[in-house]
């Protein structure tokens, strides 16, 4: 028996100090569950209602891996069916900025606008054609004016 002056009594709301019989562990009421500290239900104001295109935090049932629900507003990243320029969709593996289909070692379309480089058949002393290797920097067939 102790002076609970100042404490809250053992059948008391629960605000405030804990009573000398209740779990230290949170300062609820000793029949309420400890580990939700608020309600169930939330003011979602400000935060995207579920089923919401949203394009800033993640809905509450939305796991946080892509911070946008699976329907979302695409607005200023590609659709999946797109040419794959800028961002990639979000079924796309990240590995490359390409499209899903195309081989990420090209990262350029295969046909190329050739202006400033050489032409397949020129005599070139710059630029290698596409179809050349990297090692000599020229076609095999060059012009070796001043080389």
């Amino acid at each position: 028996e102790v002076d609970a002056t100042g404490h809250v009594d053992k059948n008391d709301d629960g605000t405030g100090h804990i009573d000398i019989d209740d779990n230290a562990i949170s300062h609820v009421e000793k029949d309420e569950d400890a580990t939700n500290l608020v309600k169930k239900e939330v003011d979602a104001t400000g935060h995207a209602e579920k089923d919401d295109h949203v394009t800033g935090h993640v809905d509450k049932d939305d796991g946080a891996i892509g911070y946008f629900k699976k329907e979302v507003d695409a607005t200023g990243h590609v659709d999946k069916n797109d040419d794959g320029t800028g961002h990639i969709d979000i079924d796309d593996n990240a590995i490359s900025h390409v499209e899903k289909d195309e081989d990420a070692t090209n990262l350029v379309k295969k046909e190329v606008d050739a202006t400033g480089h050489a032409e397949k058949d020129d005599h070139v002393t710059g630029h290698v054609d596409k179809d050349d290797g990297a090692i000599g920097y020229f076609k095999k067939e060059v012009d070796a004016t001043g080389h």
